[in-house]
């Protein structure tokens, strides 16, 4: 029975725990007549056990908890007795021995292994004379092959998980040590005589995961030794996948030729009736043929696969084989054939609703966002790129001329299921032209849309807007970015273009405003962001700037363009440490832009630290070897600070081939040879600036005194000259005044 206590009653916790029922009580168990004449006849007729070791179990019972030691038991007649049920005592566990200790009761009433007799514990003296009872344990070799097959499938399965995590390495571990386990096993069933029975499907997949776990550590060598190991084993009836493995690791290791060997030979192992792995085998070998430039075997196998299950990305390598080869008419044939595959998408007239009924109409906007919709939009998706992808490649090709080939290509969509798309293919046709330099065909085509349906005249719109902005024609591009804007009002990019021309007008405020609206209706648009960035730039709201800048990196990790412009708000902030960070992580991402390079450079210099700004100067022209600034920063370098001139005059000479009409370069290479002391070069080449320029008074004030030196009688002309020369400056000046 459970007592309970409350924490503030002051009873005696353990009241009451010796209190018992007096048939319990076995202090006058000894002095009991019928309880000792019962006990005497029980011990009478109680069968005699014999040991393992020839001696009775009775005279090696274990010591009681009363601190009895084996030695101290003596047989059931020596005991105190042993009461029965119809007696008032309860029969008891103890022993008496031979220094008449206490007989220990059944019942707890005494704490067991925690008497002070003789002084020793529970645990000690505990050998029980009968024989222990021991499981049995199944040694035979069925058993240990059992238990090896066991372990076997365990670390193929641990194998193919950690495969699945991209543990690659841990997967090679798991397959290595199954294939050691496999080798024991082998070995076993051989020691055994039981090879007959043996599980070969066990030595399949040991194997095969092996070489697929050497194949992704890229490990193509043993790989393939293990994979013809599968081959050349008769009992292992798996050879074409086995094949078809080998083909991909020779194809990744650039050996198309090994690749179609083994594909050709999976094939001829393949079975009737596995078709869906025989046709994708058969386009596996068209793309190895595409790559080998072998576009006739290639389109063999791309047609036969469209005769029996077509589809879209077949029929794209189709149409690209037979362009490879060259052949218009089959090209086109080849396009039909794609525009004819099937969609296999239900109408979208089920996710539309005529019912008032708000449950139908819950119903229909969860199917709407289900994932078997999203299914549906990304194989239409798919679809439609491949057709357009296809009508662009060959749309050049297959006739005389680009445009009648678009004509063509455009009529062919509008004639299939595929009508939707040739408003596209007009507006792509546009951009080719575009690309083409021939602005007035592509305005010509966008313009025809104007009239169109809403999706097509929108993004007719916006095209155009966007092509007068580059053209400078702010008033056309702000027309037709109404345009764009009235036909979809929620046409984000329309209103980018429209904010582009306030910005070129120099209203940077209104321009931000059209921006913040462009956001408010596409919150993704990156180039609202980015020109939200810029505008708060020029307003000087510079925290505004950087949390613009930062959220398109949360959109677009990793561009160099926002690094940079975050580099820059930091720097107009006066944060130079912190700009120069960015600018480094910028140059990370584009390290040959050189724009990145000399703005490094011009911190620098503005630091004192000129040796690293001529570091990041060369490194900037290296990247851009037209920027006549860099050119002259870095001779006069070499000309002032390191004093190479001879070194100077490379970058001088390379300065004057990009600007010939500007004395300054020519000047600069005299000045360096005149400090090598090379005068008569030095003299040349201020004569060449004064034929060239004969305004310029710095080449005749450096020529009189060099053809003083050098003895030339012609330093008195050049002192007329030059006196000439300032007479008509002064005139000049005082007319202007």
């Amino acid at each position: 029975m459970r007592r309970t206590r409350n924490a503030g009653s002051e009873e005696d916790l353990y009241s009451g725990y010796n209190e018992f029922p007096s048939a319990f009580n076995t202090d006058d168990l000894e002095f009991d007549e019928s309880f000792q004449n019962s006990a005497r006849n029980i011990a009478e007729r109680r069968p005699v056990l014999v040991t393992s070791r020839g001696r009775t179990a009775i005279g090696n019972r274990l010591g009681t908890s009363a601190g009895f030691s084996r030695d101290d038991v003596g047989t059931a007649a020596g005991r105190s007795g042993i009461a029965t049920r119809s007696g008032t005592a309860r029969p008891i566990t103890g022993v008496g021995g031979e220094s008449g200790g206490l007989n220990r009761p059944m019942t707890a009433v005494r704490g067991a292994g925690y008497t002070t007799f003789k002084n020793q514990p529970l645990s000690q003296g505990l050998k029980s004379a009968t024989p222990s009872i021991e499981l049995k344990v199944d040694d035979s070799p069925e058993s240990k092959i059992k238990q090896i097959e066991e372990k076997i499938s365990v670390l193929i399965e641990e194998s193919v998980l950690a495969n699945c995590k991209g543990n690659y390495q841990k997967s090679l571990e798991y397959a290595k040590d199954a294939q050691h386990k496999e080798k024991s096993l082998m070995k076993l069933r051989e020691q055994a005589s039981l090879l007959e029975g043996h599980d070969w499907d066990i030595s399949f997949s040991v194997l095969f995961n092996l070489a697929n776990e050497y194949e992704a550590c890229e490990m193509y060598t043993e790989a393939l030794s293990t994979y013809q190991s599968i081959t050349k084993n008769k009992f292992l009836t798996h050879g074409a996948k086995v094949k078809i493995n080998m083909g991909n690791i020779y194809l990744k290791q650039n050996l198309p030729t090994r690749a179609i060997k083994m594909y050709r030979m999976a094939m001829d192992q393949l079975a009737n009736n596995n078709r869906a792995l025989r046709l994708k085998l058969m386009h596996n070998m068209g793309i190895v043929f595409l790559r080998i430039n072998h576009p006739e075997d290639a389109a063999a196998s791309f047609e036969y696969i469209m005769t029996e299950k077509p589809t879209f990305k077949t029929g794209l390598h189709l149409v690209v084989a037979n362009f490879m080869a060259g052949d218009p008419e089959k090209t086109k044939r080849s396009f039909q054939e794609l525009l004819q595959v099937p969609l296999d998408i239900e109408d979208d007239d089920k996710y539309t609703t005529i019912s008032d009924d708000p449950v139908s109409q819950l119903l229909v906007e969860v199917l709407k966002n289900d994932k078997l919709r999203k299914l549906e939009k990304e194989r239409k998706i798919y679809a439609e790129r491949c057709v357009l992808s296809t009508a662009r490649l060959i749309a050049p090709f297959i006739e005389s001329s680009f445009t009648e080939g678009y004509h063509w290509v455009t009529e062919a969509i509008k004639s299939s299921r595929h009508a939707t798309l040739a408003h596209a293919l007009e507006i792509s046709k546009a951009l080719v032209f575009l690309k083409q330099r021939e602005l007035g065909e592509a305005i010509d085509i966008l313009k025809s849309f104007e009239k169109k349906e809403t999706k097509v005249a929108t993004a007719a719109a916006t095209n155009l807007s966007f092509l007068f902005y580059l053209q400078g024609d702010l008033d056309q591009a702000e027309k037709y970015g109404e345009a764009a804007k009235l036909a979809d009002f929620y046409n984000s990019s329309a209103l980018v273009n429209l904010g582009n021309c306030m910005a070129a007008r120099g209203d940077p405020e209104k321009a931000k405003q059209l921006y913040q609206e462009a956001i408010s209706m596409d919150s993704s648009s990156v180039e609202a962001l980015y020109n939200l960035g810029l505008m708060s730039q020029k307003l000087r709201f510079y925290e505004e700037a950087l949390d613009y800048f930062h959220k398109i990196l949360v959109l677009v990790r990793n561009h160099s363009h926002v690094l940079f412009q975050i580099g820059r708000t930091h720097e107009l902030m006066g944060e130079m440490e912190v700009s120069v960070e960015w600018y480094l992580k910028a140059l990370a991402l584009a390290p040959t832009d050189s724009g990145i390079l000399t703005k490094l450079a011009q911190i620098h210099e503005r630091d004192g630290d000129r040796r690293q700004a001529y570091q990041h100067y060369y490194d900037s022209y290296k990247c851009n070897p037209g920027n006549v600034d860099v050119i002259e920063w870095i001779a006069e370098y070499m000309m002032n600070d390191i004093n190479v001139p001879e070194r100077a005059i490379v970058f001088y000479q390379h300065g004057n081939g990009l600007r010939p009409n500007d004395p300054k370069w020519l000047l600069s290479i005299a000045a360096c040879y005149r400090k090598l002391g090379n005068n008569v070069l030095a003299m040349d080449f201020y004569q060449r600036v004064f034929k060239q320029f004969p305004d310029n008074i710095q080449a005749l004030q450096q020529l009189i005194p060099l053809s003083q030196e050098t003895g030339s009688k012609d330093s008195k002309i050049y002192t007329e000259e030059l006196k000439k020369l300032e007479k008509s400056l002064t005139k000049k000046k005082y007319s202007w005044r």
